[in-house]
């Protein structure tokens, strides 16, 4: 029997944004491209330009396209592209605002401070994506206890520290008023009381200063999720599934935002067992997300969920479970179209019976599936709608095993592909899969006769069928979430 297997070490529950130097494009871009001087002259759209720009054929292309083309040079994280904000003068007027619309994260709100004093306050309303750790006060990280005020109804001193802190956040966010798609990730020490206080008024502050978010990724499990009610446009939510709130108020909260179409579940978060001891005297986090709330939410387009046990607990798991896929099936599998199911944990035979009927049944275009000793037999399932298709491969597999999962592939997808003209064409938009492999292992896979051959026939079949480097999960806070691919992580240097 060909197996699929899941590392259950790569799956790491919301990565933290990893700190990098601070010579970054943004300030290169900004301290360093000087445009160059020259005559002024008139351009085709009625924008003056100097000697050099009147030289050069973009100009002759309409400003809307122009602006595309600053925006794919600018869209990567590196460096790379920045010198051509130092070609002209108009280049740079007209280019500039895209080096801001990049993914940007920081790693306290201490570098969002200084970043911002460093740059100025002209571009700022520019920045589209801001990924954030939210940290103590400074000189306070220990504090693990505070009143919020004195014995005579005053304010305490460190509870006026908060207070004037969070009155620099909400300053600070005033100047970042464009921002669509945040990032909010919870710091280590993040247990005392006061600092659960300080970051339910940082979530509270940023309803109000981003009412327009349309993408929200959230770390802070202990807050409660009334605050999302503010964001009528949110389209896309992702949290560990746990917080403050119950069920029954968190299908309200989520019901009333009209537009939420994408869904992300990374949990339970770490630690989960710790806070649910006997004995805890902070604030209890539940389960939010149950299988009932799935089944009242409105139809969804796109689904994640990632299954990561906690290792300090015997609950089992908590969302790849059978009753939450029977309401994934129930209330969105025909509005579904792409699915992301990983684990730490192979699956009971009910649940997976259940994940059948709903792969059958849906009109799926994207699947992702990975967890330890996935079957093979699963891609029997698969929904005619299929246009891609990413399966993931542990270390721990050798070259033979792996070689068996893409021949069972060949198996399932070459009398699929409309090249065939003597098979009925069981999946016809199938057009690619993808096996994922960390890098070691993705160097002994490629090496094998069997596994190269395999490949051949699932090209010849008509796919693209590839070998890539496997991204531990969570997959991607894409440029859709904050801190991913594209992204430029900023410290205070």
């Amino acid at each position: 029997m060909s197996i699929l297997a899941l590392s259950p070490a790569s799956l790491v529950p919301l990565a933290r944004p990893a700190p990098v130097s601070r010579d970054l494009a943004l300030d290169q871009g900004a301290r360093k491209a000087r445009p160059q001087r020259g005559l002024e002259m008139t351009s085709g759209d009625g924008r003056a330009m100097n000697g050099s720009s009147a030289a050069s054929p973009i100009f002759l292309l309409p400003l809307e396209i122009r602006q595309h083309i600053y925006a794919e040079l600018l869209s990567s994280a590196s460096c790379a592209n920045v010198h051509v904000l130092q070609v002209s003068r108009q280049i740079y007027h007209e280019a500039q605002p895209y080096l801001f619309q990049r993914p940007v994260t920081f790693a306290s709100q201490y570098d969002l401070y200084e970043w911002m004093r460093r740059r100025g306050s002209s571009q700022l309303h520019h920045v589209k994506c801001l990924g954030i750790t939210v940290v103590d006060i400074k000189g306070h990280q220990r504090v693990k206890d505070v009143a919020p005020s004195g014995k005579d109804g005053s304010i305490s001193p460190i509870a006026r520290l908060y207070e004037d802190e969070v009155g620099e956040l909400s300053s600070a966010m005033q100047h970042l008023s464009g921002v669509r798609d945040l990032s909010i990730f919870k710091p280590r020490n993040s247990h005392y009381h006061a600092y659960r206080h300080f970051s339910r008024s940082f979530c509270a502050v940023s309803a109000l200063r981003w009412p327009r978010l349309q993408r929200l990724s959230c770390q802070l499990d202990h807050v409660a999720l009334d605050f999302l009610t503010s964001f009528p446009d949110l389209r896309s939510l992702r949290f560990s599934g746990f917080s403050a709130t119950p069920p029954r108020e968190t299908l309200q909260i989520l019901s009333s935002l009209r537009r939420l179409d994408e869904l992300e579940l990374i949990g339970p978060p770490p630690g989960l067992f710790f806070q649910q001891r006997a004995g805890y005297t902070g604030p209890f986090i539940g389960q939010s997300l149950a299988p009932g709330v799935m089944r009242g939410l409105r139809p969804l387009r796109i689904l994640t969920i990632c299954d990561v046990r906690d290792p300090a607990s015997t609950e089992g798991e908590v969302f790849f479970v059978t009753e939450m896929l029977a309401a994934i099936m129930e209330s969105h599998g025909s509005s579904l179209r792409r699915l992301n199911l990983s684990a730490d944990f192979t699956p009971s035979p009910t649940c997976l019976a259940t994940l059948h009927g709903l792969l059958s049944a849906s009109e799926l275009q994207h699947l992702e599936l990975g967890w330890p000793d996935l079957e093979s037999s699963t891609l029997q399932h698969l929904p005619s709608s299929l246009r891609s298709l990413h399966v993931y491969l542990s270390p721990s597999l050798g070259p033979q095993e792996a070689a068996g999962i893409l021949v069972s592939a060949v198996q399932a997808f070459s009398s699929s592909s409309s090249f065939s003209s003597t098979s009925t064409c069981s999946l016809p938009h199938l057009r690619e899969v993808v096996f994922n492999l960390d890098g070691d292992m993705r160097e002994r896979f490629g090496k094998s006769a069997i596994v190269v051959a395999a490949l051949a026939s699932l090209r010849a079949a008509g796919l693209r069928a590839s070998v890539d480097t496997w991204a531990p999960v969570p997959v991607k806070l894409s440029a859709g979430a904050g801190a991913g691919a594209g992204a430029v992580p900023i410290r205070d240097g």
